[in-house]
């Protein structure tokens, strides 16, 4: 594998961001758009594939300097200081130049989960002209999320991550928002379009990503039979169910809506649900995974997978998208109708924590999904497709919960 510099991928990533700033923006579920609708679509993006390799590496090697042997984890977000639409900014009395140096001092006065640095031209040069106090904004953002890593976003999309030595820009091919709605709902077997669990359990991924962990959720229609019959070996069980994101209500109206209503969407944004989700992701980036039943109930923690190896006969498909969309569209969707697919040796799934994940959903007769992170900021849906024991993929998959 040829490692590279993050800014080896400039010109790909500026060409993405030039289809993805034409095409607008999808309007979200309980999201009342204004007058700025305009200038978030025109978003700038930097003039040249140059300013764009000089934002990337500068910000890489941010990442790999420490203040008194604390790393620097920033947010650094391209946008004018004089057309800032309102959102609430901090400006410096003068502009600061842009460099890894200049990063790592002043990155211990952000928080990157409520504050970015403000990255603009002066001069024909980046530099940080303040801190503007909103962490997840349309604009260009690049997250220094670990040493060496990098994840850049863009209307508040994943575009690119950076990890290992390597750059991956999305393609047209990687699952949006809302196709990442669809299939762990047609995983999950919804008959209605749902959103609340579907979205939490991208929360949790998100959320998980956004700290830098690897971890897995694994949902079961039976998860303590599971437990029972040596398919799966818990760590840490709890004493019942933890029922931190059951939310009986939101799926009684989830299912008696297409779409959630005003109210039903600021409960599930409300500070003390997505404090909820943090605190659940948080159980994932322990060793093992969560297990959790249909109902996103909580049996247990540091779930270790013990299974030997996949079904006799099956075999690890991955989706091909878009080329599925058409089947996922249809209410309920049934994995196992999905021609679209191409099969694939489970070595290519990913690491450890992917191909145990692979051979759980083939031999469980009770697994519903699997949502697996890993600590390069990419996270994959696996999930039974039929009952012989066949295993779909959809790798990178979108995790984003600014997209609602």
């Amino acid at each position: 594998m040829e490692l590279t510099s993050p800014g080896s991928s400039a010109r790909a990533l500026l060409d993405h961001l030039h289809r993805r700033r034409s095409s607008g923006v999808e309007r979200s579920f309980g999201e009342d758009r204004g007058p700025g609708e305009r200038l978030e679509i025109d978003a700038p993006v930097p003039e040249s594939e140059d300013h764009l390799a000089s934002l990337l590496d500068t910000c890489f090697f941010a990442t790999m300097l420490a203040e008194e042997a604390r790393p620097t984890r920033f947010a650094a977000a391209y946008r004018a200081p004089d057309g800032l639409d309102g959102i609430p900014a901090r400006r410096l009395a003068r502009p600061l130049p842009f460099t890894p140096e200049t990063i790592r001092r002043i990155a211990p006065a952000t928080d990157p989960d409520l504050t970015s640095l403000g990255i603009w031209q002066s001069d024909g040069e980046l530099c940080i002209w303040g801190l503007l106090d909103a962490p997840r904004l349309r604009c260009l953002q690049v997250f220094g999320t670990d040493t060496g890593q990098l994840r850049v976003t863009y209307f508040r999309q994943i575009q690119m991550i950076y990890a290992h030595g390597v750059g991956r820009v999305r393609t047209e091919e990687d699952p949006s928002f809302v196709t990442s709605i669809q299939l762990i709902a047609a995983a999950m077997g919804l008959v209605r379009p749902q959103w609340y669990r579907p979205r939490a359990l991208l929360g949790l991924a998100d959320t998980l990503i956004r700290a830098g962990h690897g971890g897995a959720m694994l949902v079961s229609k039976h998860p303590r039979e599971e437990v029972r019959r040596g398919q799966i070996n818990l760590t840490y069980p709890s004493l019942g169910p933890l029922r931190t994101l059951e939310e009986p209500v939101l799926e009684a109206q989830e299912a008696a809506a297409p779409s959630p209503d005003a109210d039903l969407f600021q409960q599930f944004k409300s500070v003390e649900r997505q404090n909820d989700i943090r605190r659940t992701a948080r159980l994932a980036a322990v060793d093992g995974a969560v297990l959790c039943d249909p109902h996103l109930r909580i049996i247990g923690f540091g779930a270790m997978i013990d299974v030997q190896g996949m079904r006799p006969g099956a075999r690890a498909y991955r989706v091909d998208l878009p080329a599925a969309m058409p089947h996922l569209s249809e209410t309920p969707a049934d994995l196992s109708q999905i021609s679209a697919r191409h099969p694939i040796p489970i070595e290519e799934v990913g690491g450890q924590r992917h191909q145990s994940a692979v051979r759980w959903c083939s031999t469980s007769r009770s697994a519903k999904l699997a949502l697996v992170c890993s600590q390069d900021s990419a996270a994959s849906l696996i999930a039974p497709t039929g009952t012989d024991g066949d295993v779909g993929v959809v790798m990178n998959i979108e995790t984003s919960p600014d997209n609602w």
